[in-house]
């Protein structure tokens, strides 16, 4: 568990990302970052006995998707997408 989340941590940073703090609970461990546009993002991993490669892949995804995902909103929001919808 451990060697994963060193993993991660360094593939968030090479990512771009910043400010990068694990907190370990009882079933779960959390990792908080920042994206490189500067919006909080949190990733949770389970505790599992098991941890195989498939799982730290899908975790690696899980942290693209949300890098990219921070960049497309900040993106939609210098456009002004976001505005239109929340004038509903």
């Amino acid at each position: 568990m451990r060697k994963m989340v060193r993993d991660i941590i360094g593939e968030i940073r090479e990512a771009g990302g910043s400010d990068v703090r694990v907190s370990e609970g009882g079933n779960h461990t959390r990792v908080h970052f920042m994206t490189p546009r500067g919006s909080p993002a949190c990733m949770l991993i389970h505790r599992g006995t098991n941890v195989s490669k498939r799982h730290a892949g899908m975790l690696r995804s899980q942290m693209r998707r949300k890098m990219r995902d921070a960049v497309d909103s900040v993106e939609r929001n210098l456009h002004g997408f976001d505005s239109e919808a929340s004038a509903r």
